[in-house]
């Protein structure tokens, strides 16, 4: 799905789906991310953000990416909150976990990913393509000095 509203903004849906029989005779089903937004982080605070991810499909390699504006070939998983936009210059994205360093409180970040599943880790073609998007906001460092505590 794209459109362009007449406001100029731009909004786009982009999932991929083969739904061809895999090499071991089963229709493939996409993977999930189970991640909640919008995720916190402290203001000057390197903090590492997992995306889990899971695969009904026993085997599959699951692996997540930035999602990428491909407008030469119609694609455009992410419009303008593509990597690295407007993120903090150390911002990475490896094996589902983002490493995020907020340096500026009392602002969010909008993450566009693409969570993909390959029948095995040598497979260089996705079987399908799902869009995550969250928001990153960074919050001032709290002023309490007490730590909270575990009462049972």
């Amino acid at each position: 799905l794209y459109a362009t509203s007449t406001s100029g903004l731009d909004w786009s849906i982009v999932s991929l789906i083969d739904l061809r029989l895999r090499s071991d005779g089963i229709i493939n089903t996409p993977p999930v991310a189970d991640v909640l937004s919008p995720q916190y982080v402290i203001v000057n605070t390197t903090t590492l953000i997992d995306i889990p991810t899971s695969d009904i499909n026993t085997g599959d390699d699951v692996r997540c990416r930035w999602a990428v504006d491909k407008s030469n070939e119609s694609i455009n998983e992410c419009s303008n909150i593509c990597y690295p936009g407007g993120l903090p210059n150390d911002t990475t994205l490896s094996n589902c976990t983002i490493s995020f360093t907020g340096l500026v409180a009392n602002k969010c970040y909008p993450i566009a990913l693409q969570v993909e599943d390959f029948i095995n880790e040598t497979s260089t073609e996705p079987m399908s393509s799902v869009p995550v998007q969250i928001l990153i906001c960074v919050e001032p460092t709290p002023s309490c000095t007490i730590l909270p505590t575990i009462v049972s």
